[in-house]
């Protein structure tokens, strides 16, 4: 169907031009005529120069809006102008043969013009039957006064191996219109498949773009985490801190007490004045295990927030992880589509070869997106170990809160005991040592579970250092991952350039 529609459009083409030619070389014909020969002369030559024109005017018109002649309107135009150069051979009785037989030649060349091997063999054959014809007429019409049989025939065999000639040209010429519109079309098809692999690599460059913003808005909360999470550990810091301080003060008055029990047992007599004094003392500690319950209940609060924060610093991790798996799927689709580009450019050949290069660009930079994606993933690996240490740490840090506000709550149960103590004392003072003698056990007691404390505060202290370095080293490689990203939303604008350009 391509194929007819190219040779119509050919044929059309072409019958303008023969018409046209033949219609200027009539006039130069006929006005020679009415200058050489005169007017009787001319309107001959007019007449007949001129019925080729008319005809082919006809023919062609009614081939162009109807379009059911294109088979038979080249041969009736050219065919027309070999009659009439003959009928004026007739005219002239042969006194221009050489000329005449330069028209007959002129048709073949004319036919030819069509590139359409059956038309030609029509014309050829239908040339020489008007040739016969007109010699047998009149032999001088064709070959002029000097005629003969043998001369007939050289001429015919002349003029047929010419149209042999023009017919292998006639047949190579429509082979090469049919294939090089072929090509034509296999070209648009490619350019067609060409433009839409580029339209869907901008498609998949704009998802990539899109999900590079949405990596950054994650990044951007795991970085506020982290200094939430640093402040946290900071404030957890100082509350060890003061811990260890009370604690010192708690281990100072417990001495303070078993000083003031040996001087008990020295000083019977003043048993009573010293329990008072030993209970305003106990009142004093009192208040401080109670301001210590209050510093590890911050501890806890702090641990907990840390614990919390660190959960959901995992949770901002898996997504990252979630959204660099989309990322590595959109650079494998990518590279496929600029494989899938390279091929198809391959096969348009010269005209291919731009978009070879552009292909082939665009592989590199899919290449280089997996590379930074894995480069990513060892990254947030390493996040990932950190993240799970600083948990551990944490866990263990709570652990260690729970433990000491059990063993302060038990100072503080064994303190109102003593205090309860102390008012026994005041009212039995006649069992004064047996109840020193408890008291200075229960100080031993008591200065057992302090050592405790101070070293489980030491512990804690240690934990909560380790639990800031692991938050600075996320810190860090959350900087690492931003820098990455930007890497590659850097890498993605370049590719959008790159077909914006194209």
């Amino acid at each position: 169907m391509k194929n007819d529609v190219l040779l119509r459009f050919n044929v059309n083409r072409t019958n303008k031009f023969i018409v046209s030619i033949t219609a200027l070389i009539s006039t130069l014909l006929t006005i020679q005529a009415f200058i050489s020969s005169g007017v009787s002369y001319g309107l001959n030559v007019l007449i007949v120069t001129f019925s080729p024109v008319i005809i082919g005017l006809i023919v062609s018109s009614i081939n162009f809006k109807f379009r059911k002649l294109d088979s038979v309107c080249p041969v009736i135009l050219t065919i027309s102008i070999s009659v009439s150069a003959a009928i004026l051979g007739l005219i002239q009785d042969g006194t221009s043969p050489l000329a005449i037989f330069l028209v007959h030649i002129g048709s073949v060349v004319m036919i030819c013009m069509y590139f359409r091997v059956k038309l030609f063999l029509a014309h050829a054959v239908l040339l020489n039957v008007v040739l016969i014809v007109f010699y047998l007429i009149n032999p001088r019409s064709i070959l002029g006064p000097q005629y003969s049989a043998s001369m007939f025939i050289r001429v015919m065999v002349c003029m047929n191996l010419i149209m042999l000639i023009f017919l292998f040209l006639t047949k190579w010429g429509h082979e090469y219109i049919i294939t090089g519109y072929a090509k034509e079309q296999s070209a648009n098809e490619l350019l067609n498949q060409l433009e839409a692999t580029l339209k869907e690599i901008d498609h998949n460059t704009t998802i990539l773009d899109n999900s590079i913003d949405q990596s950054f808005e994650l990044i951007k909360h795991i970085r506020e985490m982290s200094d939430q999470t640093r402040n946290a550990v900071d404030e957890m810091t100082k509350g060890i801190n003061e811990n260890a301080a009370s604690t010192e003060k708690i281990v100072n008055s417990a001495n303070d007490a078993t000083t003031m029990l040996s001087k008990t047992k020295e000083l019977s007599n003043e048993t009573k004045e010293y329990s008072i004094r030993m209970q305003s003392v106990i009142k004093e500690n009192s208040d401080g295990i109670s301001l210590m319950v209050n510093q590890m209940d911050t501890i806890d609060n702090a641990v907990g927030t840390a614990l919390s924060n660190i959960t959901g610093l995992m949770e901002g991790m898996e997504k990252i992880n979630s959204f660099l798996a989309n990322i590595t799927a959109i650079a494998n689709q990518t590279n496929l589509l600029a494989l899938n580009a390279s091929i198809e450019a391959a096969r348009a050949g010269e005209q291919g070869k731009g978009f070879t290069v552009v292909a082939s660009e665009i592989g590199k930079l899919a290449e280089m997106s997996n590379k930074t994606v894995k480069d990513i993933n060892v990254i947030i690996e390493e996040i990932n170990n950190a993240t799970n240490l600083t948990l551990e740490k944490v866990t263990n840090g709570k652990d260690a809160v729970k433990a000491g506000n059990k063993i302060i709550s038990d100072v503080k149960d064994a303190f109102d005991n003593l205090e309860k103590s102390i008012e026994a004392i005041a009212d039995r003072i006649d069992k004064e040592d047996t109840m020193i003698t408890h008291i200075s056990s229960e100080f031993d007691s008591i200065m057992e579970q302090l050592e405790n404390i101070s070293a489980v505060s030491e512990e804690h202290a240690a934990s909560t250092e380790e639990v800031l370095a692991a938050i600075e080293t996320q810190y860090d490689l959350v900087s690492k991952v931003t820098n990455e990203m930007s890497a590659i939303s850097n890498q993605s604008n370049s590719l959008r350039s790159m077909l914006g350009k194209k």
